[in-house]
């Protein structure tokens, strides 16, 4: 399965929590290791090796971004209200990506183009190096990278193709005329993206929870874009013809 959700497309669903109390209930449950469902699937990428992680708890609170005593381009600092959210522990690993490239069989940025941006000390500045991959990220001939090691360089094409839908979505919003009709139109951008990401026509798929609603409230779960058609082939199987 994969699933899309505002404001941030990653593995893992970002969950937002209005009081710090709920989200450090909700924490409890998810700090135990993890791994992403099987036949995860993103366009036409198909991911079946778990990845183990580790999800904590980032309180809300008040923050200044920005450096007044810093570069012409990170001042002036603001102050900035963060809402709770939770994050993984550690980036994902050399080991952990390499099992992603070989079920996936996916190819990133920089092997497909043939170089990478490596920091140049020196010069202090990115330079791009033939042969940089994220298997050798300082170049063909340096040590390979260690599989403990957050994985890098990395391109984040899919993510960003995926946030045009939010995007999209926020210059739709401004048209709505209640919060709450926001708040309904966030659900279904998400619920039409994840629609779209696992293969599913969302029209069908809305129109199959209409017809077993009941069905759909005392199992939802096995009525996700991901899995519907299996349950919805199992219910019709059971329902006496006509």
């Amino acid at each position: 399965m994969h699933c899309f959700c505002l404001p941030v497309v990653c593995v893992s669903a970002w969950i937002k929590f209005q009081r710090n109390d709920s989200l450090r209930a909700r924490a409890v449950q998810l700090t135990q290791p993890r791994t992403t469902a099987p036949n995860t699937v993103l366009g036409s990428i198909r991911v079946t090796q778990p990845r183990n992680s580790e999800i904590v708890p980032i309180p809300a609170g008040r923050v200044e971004i920005g450096d007044n005593a810093g570069p012409p381009d990170e001042h002036p600092a603001f102050p900035y209200t963060l809402h709770s959210f939770l994050i993984d522990r550690t980036p994902v690993t050399v080991a952990q990506f390499a099992a992603f490239v070989k079920d996936a069989h996916y190819k990133t940025d920089a092997e497909r183009y043939g170089s990478a941006g490596v920091l140049n000390k020196e010069q202090g500045a990115w330079v791009a190096v033939r042969g940089a991959t994220w298997r050798h990220p300082t170049g063909p001939k340096e040590r390979a990278a260690l599989g403990n090691h957050p994985v890098a360089p990395l391109d984040n094409t899919l993510v960003e193709r995926a946030l045009k839908k939010a995007i999209l979505h926020r210059k739709n919003a401004l048209y709505f005329k209640t919060e709450n009709g926001a708040r309904v139109g966030d659900l279904f951008m998400s619920l039409i993206h994840t629609c779209e990401l696992n293969g599913v026509a969302s029209l069908g798929y809305l129109i199959a929870l209409q017809k077993h609603a009941r069905e759909v409230a005392e199992q939802p779960a096995a009525w996700m874009p991901w899995n519907y058609r299996d349950t919805l082939a199992q219910a019709e199987q059971g329902s006496p013809s006509v």
